[in-house]
């Protein structure tokens, strides 16, 4: 006769999953089960008291959501723009973008690396390897030939995987309350780190240049940490909390993070913030690191979503992406000055109907890159404002992409299951590089 199974022994503190078979965490007291399998609390949470209004802000009453009170002199238009109350008023026509002939000579016929699902994330090393997350998988390639160099296969989904500065690891995020290390050289995880019983949605990492400290945030609870890599790689320290969690950031409230970067200097933490209380309206906001305080809150995008955020290399611009809605997309810039903080440099570099997926700057902050749910990759002139060279071929939205070190390649990440890397080598008249 066959022997019978003994039944799967759990732990305290566990239970079966029906759905799965596996095993999981029992909700603590007050929570019950969603039907997506997280624990929520039991009672309606009670409406949240409304922020009150910064000083020069009121409330459009068609849409609930705050708007610059208009200046003396000025009224509110129809459209609802501040204008002059003068009748005389001549209109003004917005002019389309401009799109210059192009200084940079691309390579027509990038290399295609087809790869085997989606891709979530593309993230480049100093010396030209690339790091693909995909399903449950980082590729690591060799970005002159293409050639495959490692795999490293993880038990759940990748959403973002990012090289430290040595290159020597990998840090990556399945999209839950953990993120991981890896050892590139030995192909296995080094650590895994769990975050704050709220922070169970990690989607966005970020070393600092130094590589002593990498930033992980959260989209669906907002928090945003910072750690000590020394610490993290440390065996001894089993207590996530002991020395490896530098500080969380404060004054965040109940928002959403969808992207965060660490500045070249390592003095700043700017994240795009979507703010629920203040009818989700999107900023970008800038944390010291030294004390986790908020330093800077740019100025409020009025749009739907910010999906990426950008340091340039010589840390005076912040990019954003923004989705406008019916307004299309958006790449804000703003310049960094001393003292005075950050101020918008341009702010009317639009593309309709579009979305900006990802963004990064060059070597010598000269020029921004951007992916779009369009399938296009843009080539943008920092100073202009201006399109210089839009690169088309892939067949879905370009979730992810980034220069180069050295700034002959752009690589671009796709939904199309497939990875493309554009060769930036020469001006036109073939006498000198870009970078």
């Amino acid at each position: 006769m066959p022997r019978s199974r003994s039944p799967t022994r759990v732990p305290s503190g566990y239970e079966i999953n029906p759905a799965t078979g596996r095993k999981r965490k029992v909700c603590p007291q007050g929570k019950i089960r969603s039907p997506k399998g997280y624990c929520v609390n039991a009672k309606k949470k009670s409406p949240k008291r409304r922020r009150s209004l910064p000083e020069g802000y009121e409330i459009n009453p068609a849409t609930g959501r705050r708007r610059k009170v208009c200046p003396p002199g000025k009224i509110r238009s129809v459209k609802g723009n501040c204008v002059n109350s003068s009748p005389r008023r001549r209109r003004r026509i917005r002019s389309p973008v401009v799109v210059v002939p192009s200084p940079v000579q691309v390579e027509e016929n990038p290399k295609i690396l087809n790869i085997d699902g989606p891709v979530t994330s593309v993230s480049l090393s100093d010396d030209n390897h690339i790091a693909v997350g995909y399903n449950n998988s980082i590729k690591i390639l060799d970005a002159n030939n293409g050639s495959e160099v490692k795999n490293l296969t993880d038990n759940k989904k990748i959403v973002t995987a990012v090289f430290s500065p040595d290159g020597q690891f990998i840090a990556s995020a399945n999209g839950d309350e953990n993120f991981k290390l890896w050892n590139i050289n030995s192909g296995n995880f080094k650590t895994q780190i769990t975050g704050d019983s709220d922070n169970i949605n990690i989607n966005s990492l970020s070393f600092s240049t130094d590589g002593k400290f990498i930033v992980s945030c959260s989209e669906n609870s907002g928090s945003i940490n910072l750690w000590n890599v020394e610490n993290v790689l440390n065996p001894s320290l089993k207590n996530p909390y002991s020395k490896k969690l530098v500080r969380s950031m404060k004054n965040i409230g109940e928002t959403e993070v969808t992207s965060i970067v660490i500045s070249p200097d390592n003095k700043y933490i700017a994240a795009a913030v979507t703010d629920n209380d203040l009818c989700y309206e999107t900023s970008v906001m800038v944390w010291s690191v030294d004390s986790g305080r908020i330093h800077y809150e740019l100025e409020n995008i009025i749009g739907e979503r910010c999906e990426t955020v950008a340091f340039s290399p010589d840390g005076k611009y912040i990019a954003a992406g923004i989705s406008s809605g019916r307004e299309g997309e958006e790449v804000i810039i703003w310049n960094m000055e001393d003292g005075d903080g950050f101020k918008i440099l341009k702010t009317n570099i639009r593309d309709v109907d579009n979305t900006v997926e990802s963004i990064s700057f060059s070597p010598d902050s000269k020029y921004i890159v951007t992916g779009s749910s369009d399938k296009t990759v843009k080539l943008w002139d920092v100073n202009e404002g201006t399109v210089i060279r839009t690169l088309e071929g892939h067949r879905n939205s370009v979730h992810t992409l980034s220069f180069s070190a050295d700034g002959r390649f752009i690589v671009s990440g796709s939904r199309d299951k497939t990875v493309r890397i554009w060769d930036i080598t020469k001006s036109f008249d073939g006498k000198r590089r870009l970078f």
